[in-house]
């Protein structure tokens, strides 16, 4: 069955449809032609009667929906019919949106994927039924933007596999520009067929094809085939002539010079210890022989878990698991693994076979354990030394053998009990303390009673008589059904038999792996010394079923030897003949050298220098950036006139495998604070996790849900804490900062550093993006010139209006943007400005986008303020930056303004890279269209203020502050109408990151990192990124950390105030069985704004008595406006009010109209406010206590300018109040 596609002369290509059920990729370049395509595809299904199902992420459903509308669709009877659902993806970047919520026929979801999916069922599920079905999913490229390949694709399956069992046809979207063609290959792979839309410039045209790459059931015809845009119409094959010829696919165009697709960045992996190097040899020697040896196996996981590699130790521990999922350690150290690698289900399901196994044990260590003798078969306890039935004797021989077992045990399981600091078996940290004796049985040795021509007997049984089976292979000893070692070391494989009482293992518990013999150096499946094996020395070079030989290399028709070290030259029977006898005294020397050279290769790890305990990582907390890849830190910008121990002259940020680390370095001392009294530095990393501005902590451009401070004086850490965001406040209250758990920090001269684990962060890893705010003990501060990328590329932008006084007719340049990439190229695509000024966006016929040489890049007619342009990727690397132009043509000349400017980073489209817009200080923002009016206008040109009355700079009370330090101002009244001027010395509106002062140093010492806040150390927490210790990090407990079934406050809906747990026995002293209660409410903390704030007070009857007293004046008005970031928030005109002039008493009377810029701001209010007579006072302040001020004598003339020059004010300010 076939599906028409509703696409105008495109379902021939593809034998008359889409296969009716199949999921199709539809890839192509940005812009509307695949849009366009889903459209046209969903309205033929819609128009036909049919149900469908829309999963949006780029646009509103109202705005989807209008445009489904205009190719025809009643969308209103659709939707009654249950045969339309959208699946919103969109406006969880507006608002919140808790999880998967149902509004009517719109479903929305939040920004997990899993939640996408949820969506789409209940979506499917609400459809009619009877019907055909389609679907349009525009999900893979944004998703590709949050999440890892891996998860994308998984999506991806599980997406298709839902609408095929729904019987769906669907189509799925890919912006294939955005990807790399791996990427694009990898997520083709699960779908049913890929349509190719191409979009080339020939010319001065514009190449439009689409051609089939594959589909199910369908023989495309090979060629790409020219379509055009009709409005009305849609996308349209365009017939070919009977003369064309066919049409050749084209190559895909490289959207930028093309070069060698750069490898995605390798995972840095701390350099791996000589011991853990040795281990892995050793272990990997052995599993050559034996690929199930349980020993082996484990030695090999955990020597790959210290060097880093993971994958790598999970993949060996899962070989482990098929050979002996009872192994002692493998599931605790799986859990573990599996929780550093993100696999919150993975560790779980360790923890819980962890348990389960634990459980079985101790069942059987109850019900009492037996096992069969070697010689009768009867059943005998465990820990038994006798049997009970027939007498025999369980002996253990302990000789240099078995001290190199231990030897070689002592090398492994030390650097396993050091690297992953927890005992393998029951996943406690490690206690530096001697290890216990090894448990030697010492038993009762029977005399014996055979003659000595029978002391070839291996093993020897004292109770075998003479009349032992004639040719029974070596007695009774190594010919019982196969077993090794006889009575000694046969039980049922058992190495060293059923001594020490211990169910048949050696040393007991004493190395930590449950008495396994010979340990993890020496375990081969009963060969010893498994060290060197060369020439004949040492298990296994010639035939099999040799055991704990030194000497198995002698001859095939020998091959029953054992025992060659406990017992001598291992002759069985008898076989004393003199041919024997001078072999063995020939080889005597192997006793002696071979067990030699063995201990040395054993020794040397131990008598050669040791680590430090714990594993290695690239980057070392400690202040120096030596082990810092260059490529990692970034220069910044120094500030002149800056206090120079906040001066950030580099900034980095890096992945340190399990942690995210930070580097600041600034001009001066690093936390040196101030002394009278003692106040600290503060350092402040914002951290925005899921990389949406739109949630979060609102600095520079970021949306920061993480924020790691460092604090410290006299160049001493004294506080570094990781704290999280309350989704529940305002992106400007500085009081959304909860939950504060410490975190490692170090200084050293002008540097700090500090690091954060992953699993604190986000599980599993993704980039984060990072700003840096410094901030003196005196209130001078600083911000990193632009924010870095954890895992690529960070893109700066700065844009300057370049705009001239007056402006008219074409060609006009509003605006320059200069770009420059830091740690890795960056594809553009596209980018948004907004034009400014007073005049409406039809006073522009046309803009253009173009770049230093002159080539456009795109131009369009604005239909809005915000006009969007999209081109061909242009490639910026830090070793080729780019220059762009936004050039305007005007068709009016009225006098008003027009300028333009990039108004967010997220205007930019900027695969993968962190986008920072830095505005540059130009002589104005906006030019005048034709000439300069006359009088004042709200306009933001600023030309008629020429009288405006200047004030010394650097003149402000409190911290020095650029941003509130007042140069200029200037009142005017035109008719019932009062205009004001102001201009700073800095940024006009600026606020701050942080709006509030640096404390002193606390008295007690600081506390150790503890991030998961459960009140046990890092140092000695199994699980320090987990707070109830149950196994799933934090940042995968979905908003409930403690596990008691109710959302944390912080989080969205949020109403847990406390969290509560009891800390594990298994835990150290003195931390096992603590219960530990975490506040993590709301504090009643006054609101700290980070606005600036300007005042304008009038006196407007001149009398002190009748108005608010200040600056000398009793003001009966204020206009009052603030603002931060470049943004006014609110302006307003208010009237005094109070009973007394010291009250601060007033009400609203309406808003004020302004015009910001970079430096200035001018006012407009209605009636007239500056009489003559009158008098003003003027203050600006700013968050962290700045204030200046002007005052101005009596006014005179009415609607003249000020004929008198403002003076200093007072220094009782209003911010006082």
């Amino acid at each position: 069955m076939r599906i028409p596609t509703g696409v105008e002369g495109f379902d021939p290509i593809v034998g008359g449809g889409l296969p009716g059920g199949a999921s199709v990729v539809l890839q192509g370049p940005s812009g509307t032609e695949k849009d366009l395509f889903a459209l046209q595809f969903l309205a033929e299904g819609l128009r036909a009667g049919e149900a469908v199902v829309v999963a949006i992420s780029s646009q509103s459903p109202e705005q989807y929906l209008e445009s489904l509308a205009k190719l025809g669709v009643n969308v209103a009877e659709a939707v009654a019919g249950n045969r339309l659902r959208v699946v919103d993806w969109h406006s969880y970047k507006q608002e919140n949106v808790a999880g998967v919520e149902e509004r009517e026929h719109v479903i929305r979801c939040s920004v997990d994927l899993a939640n996408v999916g949820i969506a789409l069922s209940r979506a499917l599920g609400a459809l009619a039924s009877g019907v055909q079905r389609r679907a349009v999913l525009e999900i893979l490229s944004p998703a590709l933007q949050v999440f890892e390949v891996g998860q994308v694709y998984a999506f991806a399956q599980s997406s298709k596999a839902k609408l095929s069992r729904h019987k769906v046809t669907a189509l799925f979207l890919i912006e294939k520009e955005m990807h790399s063609l791996p990427t694009l290959s990898s997520l083709s792979q699960p779908f049913d067929g890929v349509i190719d839309i191409d979009r080339q410039r020939e010319g001065d045209t514009i190449s439009r094809k689409i051609g089939v790459l594959s589909m199910k059931d369908t023989v495309p015809d090979g060629t790409f085939h020219e379509f055009l845009v009709v409005a009305g119409r849609g996308l349209m094959i365009k017939p070919a002539g009977p003369s064309t010829p066919p049409l050749v696919p084209q190559p895909e165009p490289s959207p930028f010079p093309v070069t060698p697709p750069a490898p995605e960045p390798a995972r840095p992996v701390a350099p791996p210890s000589d011991r853990a190097l040795m281990i892995l040899r050793i272990a990997d020697e052995r599993i050559r022989f034996d690929p199930k040896d349980a020993d082996a196996l484990f030695a090999k996981a955990s020597a790959l878990a210290s060097m880093g590699d993971l994958r790598g130790a999970t993949k060996a521990l899962d070989t482990l698991a098929e050979a002996s999922d009872t192994y002692p350690g493998l599931w605790v150290l799986r859990a573990k693994l599996f929780a550093r690698l993100g696999d919150a289900e993975g560790a779980r399901e360790s923890r819980r076979k962890a348990e389960e196994i634990a459980r079985r044990e101790e069942t059987q260590s109850r019900t009492g354990e037996t096992i069969p003798c070697p010689i009768c078969e009867g059943a005998v306890p465990v820990d038994a030394h006798e049997c009970p039935n027939c007498g025999a004797r369980f002996l253990e021989e302990v000789g240099l053998a078995e001290e190199l077992d231990s030897l070689g045990k002592a090398v492994i399981q030390d650097k396993v009990g050091e690297d992953l600091r927890l005992e393998p078996e029951t996943g406690k940290p490690a206690e530096r303390r001697p290890k216990p004796l090894d448990r030697v049985v010492e038993p009762k040795v029977p005399a014996s009673e055979e003659p000595v021509g029978r002391r070839g007997m291996t093993n020897g049984l004292a109770r075998e008589s003479l009349k032992g089976a004639a040719g029974r292979t070596n007695g009774r000893t190594n010919g019982l059904k196969g077993r090794t070692n006889g009575l000694t070391n046969g039980l049922k494989g058992r190495t060293n038999g059923l001594t020490n009482g211990l169910k048949g293992r050696t040393n007991g518990l004493t190395n930590g792996l449950r008495g396994r013999t010979n340990g993890l150096t020496n375990g081969l499946r009963g060969r010893t010394n498994g060290v060197g094996r060369a020439d004949g020395m040492t298990n296994g070079l010639q035939g099999g079923g040799r055991t704990n030989g030194l000497t198995n290399g002698l001859a095939a028709m020998r091959r029953g030897m054992t025992n060659g070290l406990t017992n001598g030259n291992g002759f069985t029977n008898g076989l004393g003949a003199a041919r024997f006898h001078r072999e063995a005294a020939m080889a005597r020397w192997k006793l002696y050298v071979i067990p030699l050279m063995s201990g040395a290769l054993l020794l040397l790890p131990l008598l050669g220098p040791a680590n430090p305990a714990g594993p290695t990582y690239p980057i070392t907390i400690d202040g120096s950036v030596a082990d810092w890849a260059p490529a990692a830190i970034a220069a910044q910008t120094p500030k002149p006139g800056l206090n120079p121990n906040v001066d950030i002259v580099r900034f980095g940020v890096a992945d340190n495998i399990d942690y995210l680390a930070f580097v600041a370095e600034v001009n001066g001392t690093a936390l040196r604070g101030g002394d009278a009294p003692p106040t600290m530095d503060t350092f402040r990393f914002f951290l925005d996790t899921d990389r949406d501005p739109a949630t979060g902590y609102r600095v520079g451009g970021l949306g920061a849900d993480r924020l790691v401070e460092v604090s410290g004086w006299a160049g001493n850490v004294n506080v570094s804490a990781l704290y999280e965001w309350d989704t529940n406040r305002n992106s400007n209250d500085w009081r959304g900062w909860i939950k504060a758990a410490s975190v490692t920090a170090a200084v050293a001269g002008g540097r700090l550093e500090a690091q954060v684990d992953w699993l604190t962060l986000v599980s599993p890893k993704a980039p984060v993006f990072v700003a840096l705010y410094s901030q003196g003990f005196d209130g001078s501060t600083d911000v990193s010139d632009y924010s870095l990328n954890s895992a690529g590329a960070s893109l700066e932008i700065s844009e300057t209006p370049v705009v001239a006084l007056t402006i008219a007719g074409a060609n006009r340049q509003l605006l320059r943007l200069n770009l420059l990439a830091f740690r890795g190229g960056v594809g553009l695509s596209s980018l948004t400005v907004t034009l400014t000024g007073s005049a409406p966006f039809t006073a522009t016929s046309n803009l253009r986008l173009v770049d230093g040489n002159g080539s456009m890049l795109d131009q369009r007619i604005p239909m809005d303020r915000r006009v969007g342009f999209q081109f061909s990727p242009r490639f910026v690397s830090p070793a080729t930056p780019l220059t762009l132009f936004i050039i305007a043509d005007m068709t009016s000349a009225n006098g008003d303004t027009l300028g333009a400017l990039l108004a967010a980073a997220s205007d930019v489209a900027a695969s993968g890279a962190v986008v920072t817009i830095r505005r540059v200080p130009s002589a104005r923002d906006v030019g005048y269209l034709g000439s300069i009016p006359a009088g004042p206008r709200i306009d933001g040109g600023f030309s008629e203020w020429t009288s405006s009355r200047s004030d010394p700079v650097g003149d402000v009370s409190g911290p020095r502050d650029p941003n509130v330090d007042l140069v200029g101002f200037d009142a005017l009244g035109v008719g019932n109408a009062s205009f004001f001027y102001a201009q700073v010395a800095g940024r006009a509106m600026a606020g701050t990151w942080v709006p509030k002062s640096n404390d002193v140093p606390p008295v007690t010492s600081r506390a150790p990192p503890d991030q998961d806040r459960d009140g046990v150390p890092d140092s000695v927490d199994p699980m320090p990124y987990d707070f109830n210790n149950d196994g799933t990090p934090d940042s995968e407990s979905h908003g409930d950390y403690d596990g008691d079934g109710i959302l944390d406050y912080g989080q969205v809906g949020g109403t847990d105030l406390w969290l509560n747990t009891t800390i594990p026995a298994s835990f150290p002293a003195p931390y096992a069985n603590r219960t530990v209660s975490v506040y993590i409410g709301p504090t009643q903390e006054p609101y700290r704004s980070p606005d600036d704030l300007v005042r304008i007070f009038i006196d407007i009857d001149n009398s002190t008595i009748t108005g608010y007293g200040i600056g000398g004046i009793g003001a009966d008005q204020v206009v009052e406006v603030t603002g931060n970031g470049g943004f006014v928030r609110t302006s307003s005109l208010s009237r005094f009010t109070g009973s007394s002039p010291g009250a601060w008493s007033w009400v609203t009377v309406s808003n004020v109209s302004f015009a910001l810029g970079f430096d200035r701001l001018e006012l407009g209010a209605p009636g007239n406010l500056t009489p003559t007579g009158s008098r003003i006072y003027v203050e600006i302040g700013g968050p962290l206590g700045s204030m200046d001020s002007l005052s101005q004598a009596t006014r005179g003339t009415r609607g003249g300018p000020s004929g008198f020059p403002f003076e200093a004010g007072l220094t009782r300010f209003s911010f006082d109040v």
